[in-house]
């Protein structure tokens, strides 16, 4: 008994030393751009802020969007007894905010809607395989606003 406890802490001591160890991480700096200005000059406006001046509520919007993902298994040659070795990869779609936007802004024109405003966007990650332990991380991107009807004078 003495035997297999010393002998669990050796290999817990040495996967522990071996363990890798991240010291240095570089500085990233990353610019991202939600562009208004392409759906003002269609006329479409969106702001931030709440709406002034005279208005007709339309409704409160929000989109979620997430990518599809596929896994991608290639073959990696074969182990020490001949069986296949394959590298398992998520591939993942890429969406951006200003996808999200785009369609909320036609989901507003829908509804009868000429202006966004309060627009709020935000991402979160999601695993939709919580058991697996290769479970892909999908970004969910979600955008909101208060869509109106802004009166003409």
């Amino acid at each position: 008994m003495k035997n297999k406890i010393l002998f669990s802490f050796g290999v817990l001591f040495l996967f522990t030393q071996c363990a890798l160890q991240v010291e240095y991480i570089p500085e990233r700096v990353d610019y991202y751009l939600t562009d208004f200005d392409k759906h003002n000059k269609e006329g479409f406006f969106i702001t931030t802020e709440p709406p002034k001046g005279n208005y007709q509520p339309v409704g409160l919007v929000q989109l979620e969007i997430s990518p599809k993902a596929a896994l991608s298994r290639t073959r990696n040659g074969t182990d020490e007894d001949g069986f296949p070795v394959f590298n398992e990869v998520w591939l993942i779609d890429t969406y951006g905010t200003q996808i999200a936007l785009d369609s909320l802004v036609i989901m507003s024109q829908i509804l009868g809607a000429d202006a966004l405003t309060n627009y709020q966007s935000s991402v979160r990650i999601t695993y939709p395989l919580p058991n697996q332990i290769n479970s892909p991380a999908i970004p969910v991107i979600s955008v909101s606003g208060f869509a109106i009807k802004r009166d003409t004078l």
